[in-house]
């Protein structure tokens, strides 16, 4: 977490590291919409709390062994070597409205099982450090009954029903190296696999004016697929700044982000940080702003909160998320903790002579974590 305070940057580059990392994850989380559970998922870039207390944040202000899910060049060195195990626990709750007058919304929503995670850092050279773990990444599990309508421009009965039964996850099984160009600029990658499934059931009861068809899909799948992360982060006596790509796979979205933490000495010394993150960079991108203030309340305390502002193709509006948490120091153990929550208002997606109604869904996270100090 205190790399740039603890580490002596030169011009020198060793490359050779062994590491093994085995941490066990289990249970199942919500897709936390039925959008989401047909397509990558809900994509969460780690489920650490200094990450989701500061809205998500990619490329800046975490500075731990989580690094290596997010920006492998935050990897910590000497003298802040540390193995980490934490839990998250949420939820999900969607609405949609219903062209009824007895029954003008539906709502669900599902709770998330706990699921553990971890990851251990440690510094090789002054100018090398590493880290390995392995964590959430994106969640499938959703349950609803949808009802499809004719286009809008007919917007009369409903001409379809549709039941989608939904559960799986993506994992990653990273290792890192974080390598110090400078005492101002440093450069990490990290990679491993990215796996886990998910079982999806679509049964469609489609109306037709003499019969009910009714057809099953299975849309199960499988993945097992290498990734890889890369970032950079420049420092300067104000505070630093970040540049991350997360590489795609069959599941899992590209995800790029760039940010900067500035230090307010006016403040109290706290730091102000804003990140834009891009979710499948392109014509159906999804943008992510982040506003996030981190503060020294104590010697042995800093608080954490966060504002994020979603964007994209299929959205009414940006919608807005809030996160806060904290996290405390008790030599040689450091604690964290961690609470997120968002909310989005999306358009139906069109389906040839169907579409959608629109969909308000809303994800709850929280999320623990001990470091151990070595």
């Amino acid at each position: 977490m205190n790399k740039q305070e603890s580490s002596k940057q030169s011009v020198a580059f060793v490359a050779t590291i062994k590491l093994v990392c085995v941490i066990l994850l289990s249970g199942q989380s919500a897709a936390f919409g039925f959008i989401d559970a047909l397509g990558h998922g809900t994509p969460l870039p780690c489920l650490s709390p200094r990450c989701l207390a500061l809205g998500g944040v990619m490329t800046v202000g975490v500075d731990d062994a989580f690094s290596v899910f997010l920006n492998p060049a935050g990897i910590p060195g000497f003298g802040a070597e540390a193995i980490s195990l934490g839990l998250n626990y949420g939820g999900w709750t969607e609405t949609t409205p219903v062209r009824s007058t007895i029954v003008p919304v539906i709502c669900r929503g599902e709770g998330l099982p706990f699921s553990p995670f971890g990851a251990v850092s440690f510094g090789i050279t002054e100018e090398l450090s590493a880290a390995a773990g392995c964590c959430m990444v994106s969640c499938f599990d959703y349950t609803g009954t949808n009802y499809i309508y004719g286009k809008p421009d007919i917007p009369e009965e409903v001409t379809m029903l549709q039941y989608l039964n939904s559960k799986g996850n993506l994992h990653e099984a990273l290792a890192g190296l974080s390598y110090s160009l400078s005492d101002n600029l440093s450069i990490g990658v990290s990679g491993g696999m990215r796996f886990g499934s998910a079982d999806i059931n679509e049964t469609d009861n489609e109306y037709t004016p003499d019969s009910t068809v009714i057809t099953q899909y299975d849309l199960s799948w499988s993945e097992n697929q290498f990734c890889w992360h890369g970032g950079i982060r420049a420092g300067f006596d104000i505070g630093n700044a970040g540049l991350v790509i997360a590489s795609p796979t069959d599941h899992y979205p590209t995800r790029t982000a760039i940010g900067v933490m500035i230090l307010a000495e006016h403040l109290k010394n706290s730091k102000i940080g804003f990140e834009c993150e891009i979710i499948s960079p392109g014509k159906d991108a999804e943008y992510i702003g982040r506003l996030m203030i981190e503060n020294p309340t104590a010697s042995f305390l800093n608080t954490f909160l966060g504002v994020s502002f979603t964007d994209g193709p299929y959205f009414y509006n940006p919608r807005m998320g809030f996160s806060m948490g904290l996290e405390m120091t008790f030599d040689p153990v450091r604690t964290q903790f961690g609470y997120y929550c968002r909310n989005r208002s999306r358009r139906g997606l069109p389906d040839n002579d169907q579409y959608y109604e629109y969909f308000k869904d809303s994800t709850t996270l929280l999320s623990v974590v001990v470091f151990y100090m070595l």
